[in-house]
């Protein structure tokens, strides 16, 4: 889309902003992205979107609790844990994403989405505990099969895993996953998404936020977007980290001008 670099600058004209206000949901076309990942800017929305979620599946749901070695690894986040969480609350039939790099060649990469099928836990299993195992279609394995009915080919036993954190200096072992249904913008970095609602909030609280959502889909067709005023769009040039970004990409470009200018007698025809 040509508008999305002028996102990263807030150089956004009037004939953009109405272009993606064409995709402004609403009750007629929000029915088919039922299945499409939310990306908002809070965590406090990501986090009732996907509570909401989870309660639509009328199942048990279970809180499953991260072992912490210390009290000072029980206080980091997840950004901070290698992705692992405290406390993760699902169920049977929700849909959730990895967190972590499991068998990247098969397809059990970061950011994989699945559905999990099953929750096994061990004799003596109490509330809180953490599962033996999880049993989670993923959509994208490729690997060797599990199961014999051949319509669960894509199945896998998903186990705890352990990480150490260095800044605390201990480890937290927790199942390598999140509920999936919602993500900030921030965490959608580096991932393309088949379908998603957009909400851009009030203000660019981080820059280059719009054009991280944005730039998550391949189509203009494949996201709705919360309908917003247009000067969301021309406030993210009064950023004041918008002038240190431009210096330091323009110093970047003299940089690299300049070792191509040294070697280029050393690079190939």
């Amino acid at each position: 889309m040509d508008l999305l670099p002028r996102c990263r600058n807030g150089q956004n004209t009037l004939e953009d902003w109405l272009l993606l206000l064409e995709n402004a949901f609403d009750s007629n076309n929000i029915k088919n992205f039922n299945e499409a990942t939310m990306l908002f800017i809070q965590n406090e929305k990501v986090n009732q979107h996907n509570n909401k979620k989870l309660i639509e599946l009328q199942m048990p749901i279970i809180n499953i609790l991260a072992k912490n070695s210390s009290k000072k690894v029980q206080r980091l986040d997840s950004d901070q844990a290698m992705g692992l969480s405290n406390s993760i609350y699902t169920c049977i039939n929700s849909k959730i994403t990895l967190t972590n790099n499991l068998w990247t060649s098969r397809g059990l990469v970061n950011s994989a989405n699945g559905i999990i099928r099953d929750i096994i836990v061990p004799i003596g299993y109490t509330r809180g505990d953490l599962p033996e195992t999880l049993i989670i279609e993923v959509e994208d394995y490729d690997g060797p099969q599990f199961f014999d009915d051949l319509d669960k080919h894509n199945y896998i036993p998903i186990n705890p895993i352990s990480i150490f954190a260095k800044q605390a200096s201990g480890t937290r072992t927790q199942l390598p996953i999140r509920l999936g249904y919602a993500m900030t913008i921030h965490k959608s970095q580096g991932q393309t998404l088949k379908k998603a609602v957009i909400d851009l909030g009030n203000s660019e609280i981080s820059l280059g936020l719009t054009f991280v959502a944005l730039s998550r889909l391949k189509n203009i067709n494949d996201f709705l977007i919360v309908a917003f005023p247009f000067d969301r769009l021309t406030k993210i040039r009064k950023s004041t980290c918008l002038q240190p970004r431009l210096d330091e990409e323009e110093r970047l470009i003299q940089l690299k001008n300049k070792t191509l200018h040294i070697y280029r007698n050393f690079l190939p025809e």
